[in-house]
Protein backbone atom coordinates (compact mmCIF):
# COMPACT_ATOMS: atom_id res chain seq x y z
CA UNK A 1 0.00 0.00 0.00
CA UNK A 2 1.33 3.70 -1.33
CA UNK A 3 1.93 6.03 1.07
CA UNK A 4 0.79 9.85 0.23
CA UNK A 5 3.39 12.58 0.05
CA UNK A 6 2.01 15.52 2.21
CA UNK A 7 2.99 18.87 0.10
CA UNK A 8 2.13 22.41 0.03
CA UNK A 9 -1.32 23.62 -1.40
CA UNK A 10 -1.04 26.96 -3.56
CA UNK A 11 -2.99 28.43 -1.26
CA UNK A 12 -0.33 28.06 1.71
CA UNK A 13 2.32 28.88 -0.70
CA UNK A 14 0.79 32.39 -1.22
CA UNK A 15 0.40 32.85 2.15
CA UNK A 16 3.99 32.20 2.65
CA UNK A 17 4.80 34.52 0.24
CA UNK A 18 2.15 37.33 1.45
CA UNK A 19 4.12 37.04 4.97
CA UNK A 20 7.56 37.06 3.17
CA UNK A 21 6.27 40.49 1.70
CA UNK A 22 4.70 42.35 4.71
CA UNK A 23 7.76 41.72 6.75
CA UNK A 24 10.11 42.73 3.60
CA UNK A 25 7.93 45.92 3.62
CA UNK A 26 7.86 46.42 7.42
CA UNK A 27 11.89 45.78 7.94
CA UNK A 28 13.02 47.89 5.01
CA UNK A 29 11.50 50.96 6.51
CA UNK A 30 13.59 50.61 9.34
CA UNK A 31 16.47 49.40 7.79
CA UNK A 32 16.74 52.60 5.66
CA UNK A 33 16.00 54.62 8.97
CA UNK A 34 18.81 52.49 10.64
CA UNK A 35 21.33 53.33 7.67
CA UNK A 36 20.20 56.92 7.47
CA UNK A 37 21.38 57.37 10.98
CA UNK A 38 24.28 55.88 10.59
CA UNK A 39 25.54 58.29 7.87
CA UNK A 40 24.33 61.40 9.91
CA UNK A 41 26.90 59.48 13.16
CA UNK A 42 29.20 59.72 10.26
CA UNK A 43 28.82 62.83 9.29
CA UNK A 44 28.77 63.80 13.14
CA UNK A 45 32.23 61.90 13.37
CA UNK A 46 33.80 64.10 10.74
CA UNK A 47 32.53 67.23 12.23
CA UNK A 48 33.60 66.35 15.51
CA UNK A 49 37.14 65.72 13.68
CA UNK A 50 36.97 68.93 12.49
CA UNK A 51 36.67 70.08 15.90
CA UNK A 52 39.33 67.85 17.43
CA UNK A 53 41.65 69.42 14.92
CA UNK A 54 41.01 72.95 15.33
CA UNK A 55 41.62 73.12 19.04
CA UNK A 56 45.06 71.30 18.54
CA UNK A 57 46.02 73.63 15.62
CA UNK A 58 45.29 76.66 18.30
CA UNK A 59 47.85 74.77 20.33
CA UNK A 60 50.16 74.36 18.39
CA UNK A 61 50.06 78.14 16.50
CA UNK A 62 49.66 80.48 19.27
CA UNK A 63 45.88 80.04 19.75
CA UNK A 64 45.20 80.86 16.07
CA UNK A 65 42.02 79.86 14.24
CA UNK A 66 42.98 77.39 11.15
CA UNK A 67 43.02 79.22 8.29
CA UNK A 68 45.07 80.60 5.32
CA UNK A 69 48.27 82.32 6.18
CA UNK A 70 50.03 83.48 3.17
CA UNK A 71 49.61 86.92 2.49
CA UNK A 72 51.29 89.98 0.86
CA UNK A 73 51.60 93.85 2.57
CA UNK A 74 48.04 93.73 3.75
CA UNK A 75 48.73 89.91 5.35
CA UNK A 76 47.53 86.68 6.20
CA UNK A 77 49.24 86.65 9.37
CA UNK A 78 52.44 85.52 7.54
CA UNK A 79 54.01 85.26 4.64
CA UNK A 80 54.51 82.30 2.61
CA UNK A 81 56.57 79.79 4.25
CA UNK A 82 58.27 78.20 1.03
CA UNK A 83 61.92 77.81 -0.01
CA UNK A 84 63.47 80.73 -1.61
CA UNK A 85 62.79 80.46 -5.28
CA UNK A 86 59.79 77.98 -4.95
CA UNK A 87 57.46 77.82 -7.62
CA UNK A 88 54.86 78.70 -5.35
CA UNK A 89 56.63 81.52 -3.67
CA UNK A 90 54.31 84.76 -2.94
CA UNK A 91 55.56 88.00 -4.25
CA UNK A 92 56.07 90.76 -1.34
CA UNK A 93 52.85 93.05 -3.06
CA UNK A 94 50.65 89.94 -4.06
CA UNK A 95 47.21 90.64 -3.09
CA UNK A 96 46.45 88.56 -0.20
CA UNK A 97 43.30 86.66 -1.79
CA UNK A 98 45.39 85.70 -4.43
CA UNK A 99 48.23 84.58 -1.84
CA UNK A 100 45.67 82.52 -0.59
CA UNK A 101 44.60 80.86 -3.60
CA UNK A 102 48.05 79.80 -4.07
CA UNK A 103 48.46 78.35 -0.58
CA UNK A 104 45.40 76.10 -1.49
CA UNK A 105 46.89 75.40 -4.46
CA UNK A 106 50.16 74.22 -2.82
CA UNK A 107 48.60 72.03 -0.52
CA UNK A 108 46.58 70.38 -3.55
CA UNK A 109 49.92 70.14 -5.17
CA UNK A 110 51.32 68.71 -2.05
CA UNK A 111 48.35 66.42 -0.43
CA UNK A 112 46.72 65.18 -3.54
CA UNK A 113 49.76 64.03 -5.86
CA UNK A 114 48.25 65.75 -8.70
CA UNK A 115 50.08 67.29 -11.68
CA UNK A 116 47.65 69.53 -12.73
CA UNK A 117 47.86 72.09 -9.50
CA UNK A 118 51.20 74.30 -10.80
CA UNK A 119 51.93 77.95 -9.90
CA UNK A 120 50.51 78.45 -13.69
CA UNK A 121 47.14 76.83 -12.94
CA UNK A 122 45.92 79.13 -10.20
CA UNK A 123 42.50 80.09 -10.62
CA UNK A 124 42.73 84.20 -11.45
CA UNK A 125 40.08 85.83 -8.51
CA UNK A 126 39.30 82.62 -6.82
CA UNK A 127 38.64 83.22 -2.99
CA UNK A 128 39.35 79.83 -1.38
CA UNK A 129 38.39 80.55 2.03
CA UNK A 130 34.37 79.02 1.84
CA UNK A 131 34.84 75.51 0.40
CA UNK A 132 38.41 75.10 0.77
CA UNK A 133 39.87 76.22 4.30
CA UNK A 134 39.32 72.72 5.65
CA UNK A 135 42.66 72.23 3.67
CA UNK A 136 45.23 73.80 6.19
CA UNK A 137 43.26 71.25 8.80
CA UNK A 138 44.21 68.24 6.02
CA UNK A 139 48.00 69.89 5.61
CA UNK A 140 48.20 69.90 9.52
CA UNK A 141 47.06 66.71 9.99
CA UNK A 142 48.97 65.33 6.82
CA UNK A 143 46.67 63.81 4.98
CA UNK A 144 46.16 62.65 1.21
CA UNK A 145 43.49 63.89 -0.55
CA UNK A 146 40.40 63.61 -1.23
CA UNK A 147 40.08 62.85 2.37
CA UNK A 148 36.36 61.69 3.08
CA UNK A 149 37.02 63.56 6.54
CA UNK A 150 35.34 66.45 4.29
CA UNK A 151 32.81 64.81 2.80
CA UNK A 152 28.86 64.45 4.50
CA UNK A 153 28.29 60.62 3.56
CA UNK A 154 25.11 61.77 1.71
CA UNK A 155 26.46 64.31 -0.47
CA UNK A 156 26.70 61.70 -2.85
CA UNK A 157 27.81 64.33 -6.01
CA UNK A 158 30.71 65.48 -3.82
CA UNK A 159 31.46 61.88 -2.95
CA UNK A 160 31.53 60.72 -6.37
CA UNK A 161 33.72 63.36 -7.38
CA UNK A 162 36.17 63.02 -4.51
CA UNK A 163 36.14 59.06 -5.06
CA UNK A 164 37.78 59.60 -8.59
CA UNK A 165 38.96 63.03 -9.53
CA UNK A 166 40.13 62.11 -12.82
CA UNK A 167 36.71 60.88 -14.43
CA UNK A 168 34.40 61.47 -11.11
CA UNK A 169 32.52 64.32 -13.40
CA UNK A 170 31.49 61.14 -15.89
CA UNK A 171 30.10 59.11 -13.74
CA UNK A 172 27.39 61.40 -12.67
CA UNK A 173 24.07 61.01 -14.50
CA UNK A 174 23.79 64.28 -16.27
CA UNK A 175 26.42 66.93 -17.37
CA UNK A 176 24.08 69.56 -15.32
CA UNK A 177 25.22 68.76 -12.00
CA UNK A 178 28.94 68.96 -13.22
CA UNK A 179 30.81 72.18 -11.94
CA UNK A 180 30.57 74.48 -14.50
CA UNK A 181 33.27 75.26 -17.61
CA UNK A 182 36.74 76.47 -17.20
CA UNK A 183 39.88 74.29 -16.95
CA UNK A 184 40.48 75.08 -12.98
CA UNK A 185 36.86 73.19 -12.81
CA UNK A 186 39.65 69.81 -11.47
CA UNK A 187 39.67 71.44 -8.10
CA UNK A 188 36.09 70.66 -6.98
CA UNK A 189 36.48 66.93 -5.97
CA UNK A 190 38.52 68.60 -2.61
CA UNK A 191 35.82 70.87 -1.85
CA UNK A 192 34.16 70.31 1.93
CA UNK A 193 30.41 69.77 2.62
CA UNK A 194 31.56 71.62 5.35
CA UNK A 195 31.49 75.55 5.59
CA UNK A 196 33.66 77.75 7.40
CA UNK A 197 32.07 80.27 9.33
CA UNK A 198 33.40 83.77 7.76
CA UNK A 199 34.03 85.25 10.92
CA UNK A 200 36.67 82.63 12.32
CA UNK A 201 39.37 84.07 8.94
CA UNK A 202 38.22 88.06 8.34
CA UNK A 203 37.98 90.69 11.00
CA UNK A 204 34.79 91.52 12.92
CA UNK A 205 32.62 94.73 11.79
CA UNK A 206 34.41 97.56 13.52
CA UNK A 207 32.01 99.94 15.34
CA UNK A 208 31.46 103.10 13.49
CA UNK A 209 32.92 101.54 9.71
CA UNK A 210 30.69 99.87 7.26
CA UNK A 211 33.48 97.76 5.72
CA UNK A 212 33.11 94.00 6.70
CA UNK A 213 35.71 92.70 4.52
CA UNK A 214 34.75 89.34 3.79
CA UNK A 215 31.28 89.27 4.80
CA UNK A 216 29.04 89.49 1.76
CA UNK A 217 26.70 87.58 -1.07
CA UNK A 218 26.76 87.02 -4.61
CA UNK A 219 24.43 89.70 -6.28
CA UNK A 220 22.29 88.90 -2.56
CA UNK A 221 22.02 85.28 -3.96
CA UNK A 222 23.56 82.27 -1.86
CA UNK A 223 26.27 83.63 0.54
CA UNK A 224 29.77 83.68 -1.52
CA UNK A 225 32.36 86.16 -1.48
CA UNK A 226 32.27 89.04 -3.74
CA UNK A 227 34.66 92.51 -4.41
CA UNK A 228 37.12 91.69 -0.91
CA UNK A 229 40.33 93.22 -1.90
CA UNK A 230 43.57 93.32 -0.32
CA UNK A 231 43.02 97.14 0.92
CA UNK A 232 40.18 95.71 2.54
CA UNK A 233 42.05 94.51 5.90
CA UNK A 234 43.98 90.83 6.72
CA UNK A 235 42.27 87.87 6.55
CA UNK A 236 43.20 85.57 9.10
CA UNK A 237 44.89 85.18 12.14
CA UNK A 238 41.92 84.79 14.52
CA UNK A 239 42.37 83.53 17.90
CA UNK A 240 40.41 81.15 19.94
CA UNK A 241 40.56 83.48 22.51
CA UNK A 242 38.71 86.11 20.59
CA UNK A 243 35.91 84.03 20.59
CA UNK A 244 33.87 85.32 23.84
CA UNK A 245 30.77 82.27 24.25
CA UNK A 246 32.50 78.92 22.88
CA UNK A 247 29.60 77.05 23.38
CA UNK A 248 27.55 79.27 21.58
CA UNK A 249 29.00 80.45 18.59
CA UNK A 250 29.24 78.00 15.31
CA UNK A 251 32.37 78.01 13.60
CA UNK A 252 31.63 75.08 10.72
CA UNK A 253 28.55 74.06 9.41
CA UNK A 254 26.94 71.86 6.90
CA UNK A 255 25.20 74.24 4.37
CA UNK A 256 22.38 71.96 4.08
CA UNK A 257 20.06 69.98 6.13
CA UNK A 258 20.95 66.16 4.63
CA UNK A 259 19.64 64.08 7.36
CA UNK A 260 16.29 65.56 8.13
CA UNK A 261 14.18 64.65 5.14
CA UNK A 262 14.75 62.41 1.36
CA UNK A 263 15.30 65.83 0.05
CA UNK A 264 18.17 67.75 0.93
CA UNK A 265 17.35 71.60 2.15
CA UNK A 266 19.36 74.55 2.23
CA UNK A 267 20.59 75.72 5.31
CA UNK A 268 18.58 78.95 5.96
CA UNK A 269 15.17 77.71 5.47
CA UNK A 270 13.52 77.63 9.26
CA UNK A 271 12.73 73.98 9.10
CA UNK A 272 16.42 73.19 7.73
CA UNK A 273 18.29 71.27 10.53
CA UNK A 274 22.09 71.04 9.72
CA UNK A 275 24.89 69.91 11.76
CA UNK A 276 26.94 72.52 13.44
CA UNK A 277 30.35 72.84 14.95
CA UNK A 278 31.02 74.64 17.83
CA UNK A 279 34.30 76.92 18.71
CA UNK A 280 34.27 74.44 21.87
CA UNK A 281 34.18 71.58 19.82
CA UNK A 282 31.14 69.88 20.38
CA UNK A 283 28.82 69.32 17.46
CA UNK A 284 25.31 69.48 17.47
CA UNK A 285 22.07 69.06 14.86
CA UNK A 286 19.98 72.21 14.70
CA UNK A 287 17.53 74.14 13.33
CA UNK A 288 17.68 77.00 11.81
CA UNK A 289 14.38 78.22 13.58
CA UNK A 290 16.20 78.05 16.91
CA UNK A 291 19.19 80.18 15.60
CA UNK A 292 19.70 83.87 16.06
CA UNK A 293 19.19 85.25 12.73
CA UNK A 294 22.42 87.03 11.63
CA UNK A 295 22.73 90.17 10.01
CA UNK A 296 23.89 90.98 6.39
CA UNK A 297 27.03 92.45 6.83
CA UNK A 298 27.46 94.87 3.56
CA UNK A 299 24.38 96.69 4.06
CA UNK A 300 24.20 99.89 6.03
CA UNK A 301 20.34 98.93 7.40
CA UNK A 302 21.24 95.71 8.15
CA UNK A 303 24.88 96.31 9.78
CA UNK A 304 23.09 99.38 12.01
CA UNK A 305 19.77 98.35 13.45
CA UNK A 306 18.18 95.52 10.98
CA UNK A 307 17.01 92.67 13.26
CA UNK A 308 18.23 90.37 10.60
CA UNK A 309 19.99 90.27 7.15
CA UNK A 310 18.80 88.16 4.95
CA UNK A 311 19.50 85.89 2.20
CA UNK A 312 17.55 84.91 -1.67
CA UNK A 313 18.81 81.14 -2.26
CA UNK A 314 20.06 80.55 -5.54
CA UNK A 315 21.41 77.06 -5.95
CA UNK A 316 24.39 76.04 -8.42
CA UNK A 317 23.04 73.14 -11.08
CA UNK A 318 24.29 70.62 -8.69
CA UNK A 319 22.56 71.76 -5.92
CA UNK A 320 18.82 71.21 -4.19
CA UNK A 321 16.53 73.58 -5.98
CA UNK A 322 14.35 76.29 -3.44
CA UNK A 323 11.20 75.33 -2.26
CA UNK A 324 8.27 76.71 -0.64
CA UNK A 325 8.13 77.17 3.24
CA UNK A 326 10.80 78.96 5.53
CA UNK A 327 10.62 81.87 3.79
CA UNK A 328 9.59 85.26 4.24
CA UNK A 329 8.95 87.15 1.06
CA UNK A 330 11.11 84.73 -0.44
CA UNK A 331 14.18 85.91 1.57
CA UNK A 332 15.61 83.48 4.16
CA UNK A 333 17.81 84.34 7.32
CA UNK A 334 21.55 84.56 7.14
CA UNK A 335 21.64 82.93 10.72
CA UNK A 336 25.24 81.25 11.39
CA UNK A 337 26.95 81.78 8.57
CA UNK A 338 26.82 85.44 9.09
CA UNK A 339 26.46 86.02 13.27
CA UNK A 340 26.24 89.62 14.49
CA UNK A 341 29.39 90.99 16.33
CA UNK A 342 31.45 87.90 14.56
CA UNK A 343 33.69 86.21 16.85
CA UNK A 344 32.26 88.32 19.86
CA UNK A 345 28.73 86.73 18.84
CA UNK A 346 26.17 84.15 19.89
CA UNK A 347 24.04 81.69 17.80
CA UNK A 348 22.65 79.33 20.15
CA UNK A 349 20.96 79.61 23.23
CA UNK A 350 20.96 83.43 23.83
CA UNK A 351 19.92 86.56 22.43
CA UNK A 352 22.38 88.29 19.86
CA UNK A 353 24.62 90.38 20.71
CA UNK A 354 24.34 94.04 19.82
CA UNK A 355 27.40 96.30 19.75
CA UNK A 356 26.80 97.84 16.51
CA UNK A 357 26.73 101.93 17.14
Amino acid sequence: MMRRTRAFTLIELLVVIAIIALLVAILLPALASARKLARRVICEGNLNQHGVAAASYGSDFQDRIFGMTWGGPYGGVYNCDCPVNHPFTVAPNMDPLAAAARQAWWILHRRAREDRFTPTSVPAAWIPHILYTHLVLNDYLQQRLPEKMVICPEDTIRATWAADPYEGYDRLPTPAIRPGPGSDNFRWPFSSSYQTAPATFSPDYQRGSRRTVSHAFNNGNHYEFMGLTGSDGPLGGRKLGDIAFPSQKVVMYDAFDRHSSKREIFYAYLDARSEVVMADGSVHFRYTRDANRGFFPNSAAGALGRPAGYVTYSPRPWEPPTRNGGATNGLLPVAYAFTRSGLQGVDFGGNEVRDRP
